[in-house]
């Protein structure tokens, strides 16, 4: 299959550097493996989510995690979105 997608054409150009060795090809998983790693997962999210309610407390348990580190990495879900900058600007100020 590998060859197919990236013939190698003997000259070891760009065609043949970028063919993957076939054991690094994902495999399909069977579908009680998929189940079981996504039903780990979810209780893995659900343990450790906190609603957020628009509410002052809501992310009191995080500034609690936080504590006096002087380097915290917050990340967002999408670029431009004014809601991340907010907030991010108002966990900023309680810090």
């Amino acid at each position: 299959m590998v060859s197919k997608l990236f013939p190698h054409d003997g000259r070891g150009g760009a065609s043949s550097c970028c063919a993957a060795p076939p054991s690094f090809i994902p495999q399909k998983q069977p579908r009680s493996s998929v189940v079981a790693t996504d039903q780990l997962q979810l209780r893995a999210i659900r343990e450790n989510s906190h609603p957020i309610n628009s509410s002052e407390t809501d992310y009191d348990l995080l500034i609690q995690l936080v504590g006096d580190r002087r380097l915290v990495l917050i990340g967002e879900a999408t670029h431009g979105t004014h809601e991340f900058y907010h907030t991010r600007a108002e966990l900023t100020r309680r810090r």
